[in-house]
């Protein structure tokens, strides 16, 4: 399928802007459950269920990476690689691979999220340029290089194969947890075809995964709010989406 952005420049009247009817009954996902609970508020049309949030989505398709069971796991490796490897040693400091050990020892957790967005980016060790980084930075690639020599389960983002009927099913999921008994008989109407993802102004790597796996099977649609007579205010969404492929149509 592809992905398309949209804005808008009223939260209050997005259902009088033209793409409102190929979009009102549609999957909607948003950036946050403020933001969730301010639709249904206001629009007659969306619900708890047919409106959730992308990150609950995100939880159940990568249900094995978000897990606390893979985070513990991940923690108790890198600190098992990091008591085993053999750090580079500076010419003029025969201490410095114990300086570098303790030193990550003691920044376990950032070392942690670093070799997490390393995984999430799909980055691979031999194409990463080693002259341009720290001698900290050398070490936590290192530590990556390691991981994926040892072909580590734990650090393979979706351990299972997602396809079409995995994205399905995890919307599936995510609208009955989601929706009320009230409203249980209107989830059938609700067209899965397209997933209205809402207000995003920061995407993380693991974000930028999803988008790019719901896109092969759906429609995508990128929904942010931008007042075009106050650019300069509004101006960092526009930075943010001009890096996607599709054009960003303006209100």
């Amino acid at each position: 399928m592809s992905t398309v952005i949209y804005t808008y420049s009223n939260p209050y009247k997005i259902h009088l802007e033209p793409y409102w009817a190929s979009i009102k009954n549609c999957v909607h996902l948003c950036a946050s459950q403020t933001l969730a609970n301010g639709l249904c508020d206001q629009y007659t049309e969306f619900y708890k269920g047919k409106v959730s949030t992308f990150a609950k989505f995100i939880n159940e398709i990568f249900a094995d990476w978000e897990s606390d069971t893979c985070s513990i796991e991940q923690r108790a490796n890198i600190d098992n690689i990091i008591d085993s490897m053999d750090f580079p040693v500076c010419a003029n400091n025969e201490n410095s691979s114990e300086f570098a050990r303790t030193s990550l020892k003691r920044n376990r957790s950032q070392v942690y999220e670093s070799i997490r967005i390393m995984c999430e980016l799909g980055m691979k060790p031999n194409e990463i340029q080693e002259t341009e980084l720290t001698n900290a930075q050398k070490c936590v690639v290192d530590i990556f290089k390691c991981i994926n020599s040892n072909d580590n389960q734990n650090f393979r983002l979706g351990q299972k194969q997602i396809d079409e009927s995995s994205i399905n099913e995890a919307l599936k999921v995510v609208i009955e947890n989601t929706v009320s008994k009230d409203d249980m008989n209107k989830i059938k109407t609700i067209n899965k075809d397209t997933v209205v993802i809402h207000g995003v102004h920061q995407f993380t790597p693991i974000m930028l995964r999803t988008i790019e796996l719901l896109s092969r099977y759906k429609l995508v649609v990128l929904l942010f709010n931008y007042q075009p007579d106050y650019k300069n205010i509004y101006q960092t969404w526009l930075n943010v989406y001009e890096h996607f492929e599709s054009k960003v149509h303006i209100s």
